[in-house]
């Protein structure tokens, strides 16, 4: 998913300066924001979104010159329309606006293979969550293509050995998506929504932004209890379990839908420990297929706010999931919260690992099936 916003009354730093084919743009999202925050922090989320959707249209309406932008966008009013309720929606078109601001105001990486993937996934993950993966897998694939073609007339400032690996996975990872007629076209989005994340994290452990700071849960040298918390506290019928077997954790079980149930969740002892600063967490793991949710809380409570993000580990082998705190949502009982204050590494007091039928925002969940389910983790550090 994009970059995580501010909050519904959360305000916008006005630019110093902006060029001129962009700054009416800008004028009229920060305008939005100064009406629509207020709006919703009175409880008004139908009339903060109206706000935003109108602010939204009115940028359309100006025939912005930057196709991407444009996308963004038309994706964030599709997801407000596919929304739940009118705080969904609000929250959907928050999103899509500060994506939409941080570039005006080039807050937005801009520099070789990282910004063509970023900007890929701000247009992509809104068509996927509206529903729209058709829309989505061409978004994908146009950013594979793009990143082989500058890869065809150079390395693109990489080292010649992570261009040489990264250029052969996507070529595998295309030509796969491409070949694999029979599969869905969300199936087909994520092959190469994994092989784009893959990229960012090869370009990132090159640069060594992925330097591991400390370990917080290594199971090849200890192994503690982590508790259930399944849907059967309010009468479902999922079950999970945590165990450790030769240094491998298996968070398994099987997701049941019964009695309107649908998760399954264990949760780890408290740290007893602060977590230094860093920019946020890497699971070394394997998969199934299935969507999982990382939860972080800064509290000691069983109840109350739940920071969580989503992710979808390789299910052929283990490899690391690098998820930035800038990713997770705070959340209260699968609803977002607004105006919460943004996790950082200090303040997180437990984890959770969680399968769903709702995603990190509270949306229907595209790979949720019930059955049986297994996510293998050695490892969950900071970096």
């Amino acid at each position: 998913p994009p970059p995580r916003g501010g909050g519904g009354g959360g305000g916008v730093r006005r630019a110093t300066s902006a060029p001129p084919d962009l700054g009416t743009i800008e004028g009229v999202l920060a305008e939005a924001v100064s009406r629509g925050a207020p709006l919703f922090n009175q409880g008004d989320a139908q009339g903060c979104a109206s706000a935003y959707r109108r602010a939204a249209r009115d940028c359309l309406a100006l025939s912005p010159s930057n196709p991407t932008q444009v996308a963004r966008l038309e994706a964030g009013l599709r997801e407000a329309e596919a929304s739940v309720s009118p705080n969904d929606a609000a929250w959907a078109l928050r999103r899509m606006i500060d994506d939409v601001l941080a570039a005006e105001r080039g807050e937005r990486q801009t520099r070789g293979a990282r910004a063509v993937i970023t900007d890929a996934i701000a247009a992509g993950v809104p068509l996927f969550n509206a529903g729209d993966h058709a829309g989505c897998y061409n978004t994908y694939k146009h950013c594979v293509e793009a990143l082989l073609s500058r890869l065809s007339q150079g390395t693109d400032g990489m080292k010649p050995a992570v261009a040489a690996t990264i250029r052969a996975d996507l070529e595998t990872a295309l030509r796969e998506a491409e070949s694999a007629t029979s599969a869905g076209m969300d199936a087909r989005a994520w092959q190469l929504r994994r092989a784009m994340d893959a990229t960012q994290e090869q370009l990132d452990r090159s640069a060594g932004a992925l330097q591991v700071k400390l370990s917080i849960f290594d199971f090849e040298k200890e192994a503690q209890a982590w508790t259930e918390v399944s849907d059967r506290v309010m009468g479902g019928a999922s079950s999970a379990t945590m165990t450790v077997h030769e240094g491998v954790a298996s968070f398994a079980g099987e997701l049941r839908v019964e009695n309107n149930g649908g998760f399954a969740s264990v949760r780890s002892p408290n740290l007893g420990r602060a977590l230094p600063e860093c920019m946020g967490i890497v699971i070394t793991c394997q998969g199934d297929g299935n969507r999982y949710k990382v939860q972080c809380r800064t509290h000691g409570s069983s109840d109350g706010l739940v920071y969580q993000a989503d992710f979808v580990p390789d299910p052929s082998r283990f490899s690391t999931v690098a998820i930035p705190f800038q990713k997770f949502n705070p959340t209260f009982r699968g609803s977002v919260v607004p105006n919460a204050v943004a996790l950082t590494g200090p303040t997180i007091r437990s984890f959770g690992l969680i399968t769903s039928k709702l995603t990190d925002v509270g949306h229907k969940n595209p790979e949720f099936k019930a059955g049986a389910f297994s996510l293998r983790v050695k490892k969950i550090e900071t970096y």
